[in-house]
């Protein structure tokens, strides 16, 4: 019994030791699988930011700025950008490009534009782009004000935002030098935040205009430390058309319902008030004969174009109404009210309501127009400077003009021509407006540019091709 005992144990142990094996080989291999398993996961969590962060390099922009942006020019640079860079050599030299708060500050002529770097979800840097004629530039962007402005609209409770273009004259010239954008922002607390203060900051972004100076340092998109092509530029897709004015109107008087508004309004021309027809963008006119008359003045009333409902009013026409004859019973003598036949200070100042409307919203400017239709002659303007030269008026600022014009244009009432110097030098000398360009709608169906001589004595006319 002793020995079967003994045996018993010596067996019992023995199978004891190889259940251990068994087990300590079993955990081993389940370790190893859990390693492997565990380096899957970092490899596909590699994989996955890797994957995430060239989504966010090459997916296409969706605007997340407060301002009005060049949407069409950001979309076309970040093709001609993706096309080009090697994203594994922009990723490692600069960071990551966030396309959605790329900003134009202010340009929608398909020129400039800025986009901001992010390293460690913090931009760093911005790359600059700009286009001349046929090629875009791209740029490095090291300025610290304009890079933690991004960082605030990016990354902070912005609250209100803000927005002003003006041009800079240089110091011994009155000509525009530098053409300046400040944009404002306002940082809020988050609710988690208890010894935070509201603040306002703002930042100028400016561009000279012409000149030399010290080159801007190349962004490299390649990774040819010399930009590949980036000093001579990439190729731009789709200049944007310039059409000008003169081609403008043309097309616009051989149109059929132009032609017939054209018709209504010349038919208009006896009534002793004023009547017009305001055109929307999407080609609308809708006909206008509220007019404030009187024997000494004559207002016709259009749609306010400051109410949202009117942003899309793209140009107007309207009557001058010809010479009548009245009693005047304070003098009792017969009175002539000739009236001036060309337009007035009052429909400049509601032309450039529209084109500030059309620059807000991206809208080409010299589509806007304004038309004055009188018996002796048919006007219009169009606007042909730039989105710096865009100038508005209050109620109380056009009023202002409305005695002195009439001064100042009296003395050539009776002489067409004379009357188009006058409107030209009072644009200019008195209202301060540059970039209207006036052209004569003649009854022949062609069309005569009018502008000023450098001398502002004189004009100088240019036909228009037929």
């Amino acid at each position: 019994m002793v020995v079967k005992n003994t045996l018993y144990l010596k067996n019992k142990k023995q199978m004891l030791m190889k259940r251990k094996i068994h087990l300590t080989r079993m955990l081993l291999v389940i370790v190893t699988i859990l390693s492997m398993s565990s380096c899957v996961r970092d490899d596909l969590a590699a994989e996955s930011q890797s994957q995430k962060n060239s989504k966010n390099m090459s997916a296409k922009f969706a605007s997340r700025s407060f301002w009005k942006e060049d949407n069409v020019y950001i979309n076309k640079v970040q093709q001609v950008f993706l096309k080009v860079a090697n994203l594994e050599h922009v990723r490692t030299r600069y960071g990551e490009l966030n396309w959605d708060y790329a900003m134009t500050f202010g340009n929608f002529n398909e020129t400039y534009a800025l986009v901001p770097i992010i390293k460690d979800n913090k931009v760093v840097l911005l790359m600059e782009a700009v286009r001349t004629g046929n090629k875009v530039f791209f740029y490095e962007k090291d300025n610290k004000d304009l890079v933690e402005f991004f960082n605030l609209a990016m990354y902070s409770n912005v609250t209100k935002y803000d927005e002003v273009i003006e041009a800079k004259a240089g110091v011994l010239s009155k000509t525009p030098a530098f053409v300046c954008t400040t944009r404002w922002l306002t940082i809020g607390c988050f609710e988690n935040e208890t010894d935070c203060v509201p603040y306002t900051t703002s930042v100028t972004n400016c561009e000279y205009q012409g000149g030399t100076g010290i080159p801007p340092k190349t962004f490299d998109p390649i990774g040819m430390d010399g930009g590949g092509d980036g000093n001579n530029g990439y190729e731009y897709p789709e200049i944007p058309e310039e059409i000008d004015p003169c081609r403008k109107i043309k097309s616009q008087r051989s149109n059929v319902d132009f032609y017939s508004k054209i018709n209504v309004l010349e038919s208009d021309t006896g009534l002793k008030k004023e009547t017009g027809f305001t055109q929307r963008v999407n080609g609308q006119y809708v006909y206008h004969d509220n007019a404030s008359a009187t024997n000494t003045n004559n207002s016709l009333s259009l749609p306010d174009p400051n109410l949202p409902e009117n942003k899309n009013i793209k140009g107007f026409l309207h009557t001058h109404v010809d010479s009548y004859t009245y009693y005047d019973d304070f003098q009792q003598v017969d009175v002539t009210r000739t009236g001036i036949k060309i337009l007035s200070p009052a429909d400049i100042t509601y032309f450039m309501d529209l084109v500030k409307n059309a620059h807000d919203e991206g809208r080409p400017l010299n589509d806007v127009y304004a038309g004055m239709i009188a018996t002796i002659q048919n006007y219009q303007i169009r606007f042909t400077g730039n989105q710096y030269q865009i100038k508005t008026f209050t109620d109380e600022e056009a009023a202002a003009f409305r005695a002195p014009y009439t001064i100042f244009m009296q003395k050539s009432i009776d002489n067409q021509s004379k009357l188009e110097l006058g409107f030209l030098q009072f644009l200019s000398e008195k209202m301060n407006l540059k970039g209207i360009t006036l052209y004569r709608m003649n009854a022949d169906g062609t069309n005569t540019e009018i502008s000023l001589n450098d001398d502002k004595k004189s004009t100088n006319e240019t036909n228009c091709p037929n």
